[in-house]
């Protein structure tokens, strides 16, 4: 199909893909741009004081708009190019630019119907909320006043009972001033018993001469364990290294050796069957051993010193 579109695989596979993009984004589309944009009023307030959010739906027409042109474009080519050969895609930019530009129209008056339709329960709404449910005429001043005379007898209720509140609330307060005074007075006298303890402490010379010597024991405890790790890292490190050195030295050797008999000699009977490769192994085991003794004797040293 691609090759009968453009003659060419590549563009016609370019153009496949990009449809089915704008086809997933076309889908998408609905879920997310914002859909609830006012919420209608239906004669109260709350419901109808929303906040004015319809230029966040741009966006979204715009997104629509060029899923629907992007689908159309695809299969215009498609059908022109099986109809009327490889120059009937020409006309298919123009078909979907029609198309976009059909769509989005035709989202914007939706939403500005909408928004109408909004806005009227909006007005309506603030109309009821001023009149109120048996105001039918008068003047502001006549609403005004009949508002008050609804409210005065709650807000007389609420007036009285943060009284009580207040009432209660000093009544609590002494309570809560009497505890937190007795409270700092207990606080006071134990840390005035601490700062005496302390500075007893610190007139007794002895004592402070043992706690000195106490933290310079710990410091010298941490010293040692700090050299301890230090020994034992580097010695660690030593050996590893020797280890690996020693394993493709026995490679090596085993190969020369091999090729100085002029035969082929594995590497289990020359370490193992001659001489010369049990004096290797036991020398490469020697070694090894020293290390690991001395690493040992030092970090004793160290620990003890």
């Amino acid at each position: 199909m691609s090759e009968i579109l453009l003659g060419q695989p590549w563009p016609g596979l370019a153009l496949f893909a990009c449809g089915g993009v704008l086809l997933c984004w076309f889908l998408l589309v609905p879920h997310l741009e914002p859909r609830d944009l006012l919420r209608w009023g239906k004669g109260r307030v709350e419901h109808a004081l929303v906040p004015l959010v319809g230029a966040r739906a741009t966006p979204g027409i715009a997104a629509r708009a060029l899923a629907a042109a992007g689908i159309v474009l695809v299969l215009a080519g498609v059908l022109f190019a099986v109809a009327f050969g490889a120059l009937g895609v020409l006309p298919a930019p123009l078909v979907a630019l029609l198309v976009g530009w059909a769509v989005a129209e035709r989202t914007a008056l939706r939403r500005r119907e909408r928004l109408a339709e909004q806005v009227e329960g909006l007005v309506q709404a603030l109309a009821a909320g001023l009149a109120g449910a048996e105001a039918r005429g008068g003047t502001l001043f006549s609403l005004l006043r009949r508002l008050y005379w609804q409210i005065e007898p709650p807000l007389r209720e609420e007036l009285g009972f943060l009284e009580l509140v207040v009432r209660g609330q000093a009544d609590l307060g002494e309570a809560l001033s009497r505890a937190a005074t007795e409270a700092a007075e207990k606080h006071t006298r134990a840390l005035l018993q601490l700062l005496a303890l302390i500075y007893q402490e610190s007139l007794d010379v002895p004592s402070q001469r043992r706690a000195l010597g106490t933290l310079l024991e710990r410091m010298r405890q941490d010293e040692r364990v700090r050299r301890t790790v230090r020994v034992e890292s580097r010695f660690g490190q030593a050996s590893q290294a020797i280890v690996l050195v020693l394993i493709p030295a026995f490679i090596v050797v085993a190969a020369a050796a091999g090729s100085l008999l002029g035969s082929e000699v594995s590497v289990v009977e020359f370490y193992f069957r001659s001489v010369a490769g049990r004096l290797i192994v036991v020398g490469a085991a020697l070694v090894e051993g020293l290390v690991v003794w001395v690493s040992r004797r030092m970090v004793r040293r160290v620990r003890w010193d």
